[in-house]
């Protein structure tokens, strides 16, 4: 395949407050650039906001993204190579706003999915729904992880996926689209916190979010786009 038909589509993996990426961000960045240099991709999209768990303390100074667009730019990539997707809180985020970055492009054909090898999986799910007749290829970067820690990273991600995937055969990803499933099921993206599966709210509740805390801060930002707009129509 031709490398004006692929995108390098690298997602972070933790920013904090300062503005400092995490160490898995970093590799993530730069198995991204090594990519890019090996001739396989003629451009890069960072895909990342900031961990939802920030907010309980306050808004970050940068974004994932942003400060892996840095990383890459200092290796020698042009600017005009290198896309972010600045709004995402988490990996159905990192899906749902890069399609509808990449939809817009001409010519993509192939996706080459960078992130940390106990994350691929879940990550790999949630790409394939969204980007549905996309080609996506796993390329994981170096996991930053050292056992016993990195055995317990992929036990909890393989729960992860498993909660993902019983509540996305609820609905037919075909029919409906990715971003109407995710505004119904995932309370960070919601239109109507009423529609949210109740397993769901009670993992954010017990990091200590509440449904006023999640309502200021996300549904009622959610409810002004347009596609809430859309799955409020009769």
């Amino acid at each position: 395949m031709d490398a004006s038909e692929c995108i390098i589509i690298a997602l972070g993996k933790g920013i904090d407050a300062g503005g400092d990426l995490s160490r898995q961000s970093i590799s993530n960045a730069e198995k991204a650039i090594r990519l890019y240099n090996s001739g396989i991709s003629k451009i890069i999209l960072f895909s990342g906001g900031y961990s939802y768990k920030l907010l309980l303390k306050s808004y970050p100074k940068s974004r994932e993204s942003v400060e892996m667009k840095k990383l890459a730019v200092k290796s020698g990539i042009p600017e005009s190579e290198i896309l972010c997707e600045t709004e995402s809180l988490d990996t159905s985020g990192n899906a749902m706003y890069s399609f509808d970055i990449v939809s817009k492009m001409k010519g993509i054909k192939k996706i080459l999915l960078v992130t940390s090898p106990e994350h691929m999986e879940r990550a790999l799910f949630l790409f394939k729904l969204a980007f549905q007749g996309y080609e996506i290829t796993p390329m994981a970067s170096p996991s930053t992880l050292q056992e016993p820690e990195l055995k317990a990273a992929f036990e909890a991600e393989r729960k992860n996926l498993a909660n993902i995937k019983a509540q996305f055969s609820k609905f037919d990803s075909k029919q409906m689209g990715f971003e109407k499933i995710v505004r119904k099921i995932n309370p960070l993206y919601a239109c109507d916190l009423s529609e949210v599966p109740e397993e769901a709210m009670e993992y954010l509740k017990g990091i200590g979010f509440t449904r006023d805390i999640i309502t200021s801060k996300f549904t009622t930002k959610n409810r002004q786009l347009a596609a809430c707009k859309e799955l409020s129509q009769p």
